[in-house]
């Protein structure tokens, strides 16, 4: 059983101040409606603040009470070896009650020269939100980004803008866990290009209880989209180092990634979105690869009238050498109505009998 309560109060102009509660009820018992013996419950403030015209003051702050249901049903021996907040608790549903806490706080300035944003984010070892999403806890993260506009306003450049990035993580313990540093200049042509790139030059990370350090690579990225009405597009290239998680124990190898993208507009009401991204990672540079391939997407878009869309999804995924193919139909009745028809079809290589892989057979298909 779950309940969310969220209130703001308007400051004027962009100025608020909120209040946020959240429940989730639970047991291991699926036939009761009540009586329910576990629970998570997370309650706090936030705010956001505009000061001196250019300025924004943004923090939020929570508590959270975890109160675990007793589900040895869930009790895998291979969840025992799991233990968080200084081996005070098991991965296990063990009854275990605990409170945690959040803190996030942002500072920045946005004008049309000089910019900045900074944050710091908190949470505990402790930290559930059972209603929402957490990718992960226990750390306490430092974020700065720093960049200036120039305007030449010549014939060919619109706008020049160095730019920096920085971010120092540690948990709970204050052990530290990543630190990178990216510079990444900006160039904005007349016409509608937009070239950046860079050098992540800090790249340090704790994964796996090994410490990688300098996992350096370059970056560059190209956007056109007001070239013409008809079409327009963006690439993006990266390549260098990467940790190699997938393996144990884990270990710096070299690769890279690009990816190709355009919008074709033939007319308004047609529009065609393709893209492809190519992927690879070797165990050094120039060494056995651990992994190469591409995804290939086309996303066709038809507008009959106001009232009638129509859009088809067809992508190729070489890693799972599957292809699949999505139309979807809408129809809006009123402002607030819309009806929907879709299907997914789902089609995969296979080997037949003699060990041949070069078939397609639909193995899923959903209505």
């Amino acid at each position: 059983m779950s309940n969310i309560l969220r209130l703001k109060y308007d400051l004027g102009g962009e100025d608020y101040l909120g209040a946020i509660y959240s429940d989730r009820e639970e047991s291991s018992d699926s036939s009761k409606a009540f009586g329910l013996s576990g629970y998570n419950r997370n309650f706090g403030f936030d705010g956001k603040f505009n000061f001196a015209s250019y300025y924004y003051l943004i923090f939020q702050l929570l508590g959270t009470s975890t109160k675990e249901i007793n589900d040895t049903a869930f009790n895998y021996n291979t969840l025992k070896k799991y233990r968080f907040d200084n081996n005070k608790y098991t991965a296990l549903l063990d009854g275990k009650k605990f409170n945690g806490a959040d803190a996030f706080v942002s500072f920045s300035r946005n004008t049309r020269a000089w910019n900045f944003y900074s944050e710091y984010f908190f949470q505990s070892p402790t930290v559930r939100r059972d209603n929402g999403f957490i990718q992960y806890n226990n750390f306490h993260n430092l974020y700065f980004q720093n960049d200036y506009n120039f305007y030449p306003e010549t014939k060919l450049l619109h706008r020049l803008n160095p730019e920096v990035n920085m971010e120092i993580k540690f948990d709970a313990q204050r052990k530290l866990r990543e630190q990178f540093v990216d510079l990444n200049p900006i160039v904005e042509f007349n016409g509608g290009i937009k070239i950046y790139g860079g050098y992540i030059v800090v790249n340090n990370e704790n994964y796996g209880g090994i410490f990688h350090k300098d996992v350096n690579r370059w970056h560059f990225n190209l956007e056109a989209f007001n070239l013409s009405k008809f079409l327009t597009g963006s690439f993006s290239l990266e390549w260098g180092k990467y940790i190699v998680r997938f393996e144990s124990p884990s270990y710096v190898g070299y690769g890279s990634n690009f990816s190709l993208s355009a919008t074709v507009k033939p007319f308004d009401r047609l529009r065609n979105d393709i893209n492809y991204s190519y992927s690879e990672l070797a165990r050094s540079k120039g060494g056995e690869k651990l992994f190469a391939g591409y995804v290939l997407s086309n996303k066709i878009s038809y507008q009959f009238n106001k009232n009638f869309f129509l859009r088809v999804l067809l992508q190729y995924d070489q890693f799972n050498r599957d292809f699949s193919i999505d139309p979807l139909f809408s129809y809006k009745w009123n402002p607030y109505t819309i009806l929907f028809i879709g299907s997914s079809h789902d089609l995969n290589e296979l080997t037949n009998s003699t060990g041949i892989t070069n078939f397609m057979k639909q193995t899923d298909r959903y209505f």
